[in-house]
């Protein structure tokens, strides 16, 4: 059964595969000799290898693993000098965190992986590439990079040293709790505060003084050797500066999850985990693991605006040379592919208004003003697409539907709202409901 990849009911991603939760704990010797902990879920040849923050461990990725591990392999790292990680280092570089997370790569014979780092963990991951780039395909941060150029003076690192230094949990604690909103949940906030604060002072004050000179432009020389790319999620607490950004890195772009601050993994990890499911994809992740000539079908949150940050027909083409793929933003409007337009007999001159508007009254097919050539949005078409190739076929749609129900009542949702934009979608709930099969509550307009 070929796969849908498309969020139905937008929390819950529907897919054909059933998560593969197997679990291996282990321990590798870094570059050093230090011994680094770390865990693997699920499996395949595709990895997301996550890694934490300062005075952070591998535990603060727990509502990622069951989520990610359906599709990927899973890796999360304590960094030498934290978690379950040995003390034995006596400077504590960006080079040598990054050292610490090839070791693991090697060690798992990882050659095709995603790495997303969490604040410090962004420099990590950075430096991890710079040692191991036949391993790795795309960078991901997470609240981090928002000035690659830096804007935290270097006196201020050494005010905030001195201050760690003087006295490490007391400094750390009050710092923490700044770095959410207000209104953030109070016993996630204290329970992170104090576990950063609990942290080894040791590891703590000597990571920060190799890790100031990234908050101050000095890790653009790194940044600007990436011969891959590098994506963020972040919070809402800070700006990014998107253009800056990309002069550094050419094809740099940001997710930012509304109501968060720095810990959004923790802080909304549904949320997270679609946003980071999106910069996954952008690496050409999920046209990889769907077999050639299938369609690619996705639901997300992008605009098809001309803001340079919003997706583009050549953009599908790209990623997915080899796939029809679909982008639905709303039940109204689609941006397709090229071969997802000619698939369904979109050309630059056909099918014309009048053929259109016999299937699907009031549809258009959007063209450049200027060449007249296709840009990939459609408004109005589904019943154009349908007549002339569902890439739903009936019996693969109602298997992705009873799986996100499933999937809705496993999280304690009893009841949902969806609008329908497939007519066989009505004729399945209602088969659903007939055979005792529905789980939950179902609305549909």
């Amino acid at each position: 059964m070929r796969r849908i990849l498309t969020i139905l009911l937008i929390l819950f991603a529907a897919t054909a595969a059933h998560a593969d939760l197997s679990h291996f704990t282990g321990k590798i010797e870094s570059a050093d000799g230090v011994e680094i902990a770390y865990e693997t879920w699920g499996a395949g040849l595709k990895a997301v290898v996550f890694v934490h923050g300062w005075s952070c461990d591998r535990t603060y990725w727990q509502d990622q693993i069951a989520h990610f591990s359906r599709t990927y392999k899973v890796v999360t790292i304590d960094l030498a000098g934290h978690g379950e990680s040995g003390l034995e280092r006596e400077e504590y570089t960006m080079e040598a965190f990054g050292a610490d997370v090839v070791a693991v790569l090697q060690v798992q014979g990882i050659t095709d992986a995603v790495l997303v780092g969490h604040s410090m963990g962004g420099p990590v991951i950075v430096e991890a590439f710079l040692q191991a780039a036949d391993r790795v395909r795309g960078l991901v941060g997470i609240d981090n990079f928002q000035v690659m150029t830096g804007g935290f003076p270097p006196e201020e690192v050494v005010a905030f040293t001195a201050a760690l230094e003087a006295d490490f949990a007391g400094t750390v604690e009050p710092w923490v709790h700044g770095m959410f909103l207000a209104g953030a949940d109070s016993v996630l906030v204290d329970t992170i505060a104090k576990d950063m604060a609990a942290a080894p002072p040791k590891v703590g004050v000597n990571a920060i003084r190799h890790a100031g000179p990234w908050m101050d432009g000095g890790g653009v020389p790194s940044l600007q050797r990436l011969a891959v790319n590098l994506v963020c999620v972040s919070g809402a607490a800070y700006t990014t500066d998107v253009e800056a950004n990309r002069e550094i890195v050419p094809g740099f772009k940001v997710w930012t999850l509304k109501g968060t601050g720095h810990f959004l993994m923790r802080e909304q990890p549904t949320e997270f985990n679609a946003l980071l499911d999106e910069a996954l994809a952008s690496f050409g992740y999920g046209a990889q693991q769907t077999p050639a000539g299938e369609w690619i079908i996705g639901q997300g949150r992008f605009t098809l605006e001309t803001d340079g940050n919003s997706p583009t027909k050549s953009q599908l083409d790209a990623a997915a040379p080899d796939h029809p793929v679909m982008l639905r933003y709303s039940a109204h409007s689609q941006l397709l592919s090229s071969r997802a337009l000619e698939s369904v007999g979109i050309t630059k001159d056909a099918p014309t208004q009048a053929e259109l508007d016999e299937v699907a009254p009031g549809a258009r097919i959007r063209r450049d003003p200027s060449s007249g050539e296709l840009t990939g949005v459609v408004n109005e078409c589904v019943d154009w697409i349908i007549r002339m190739r569902s890439p739903w076929p009936y019996d693969e749609l109602k298997t992705a539907i009873v799986q996100t129900c499933q999937e809705a009542v496993r999280f304690g949702v009893t009841g949902i709202h969806e609008c329908v934009s497939w007519p066989d979608s009505s004729r399945i709930y209602q088969e659903l409901h007939k055979d005792g099969d529905l789980p939950l509550r179902i609305q549909l307009c």
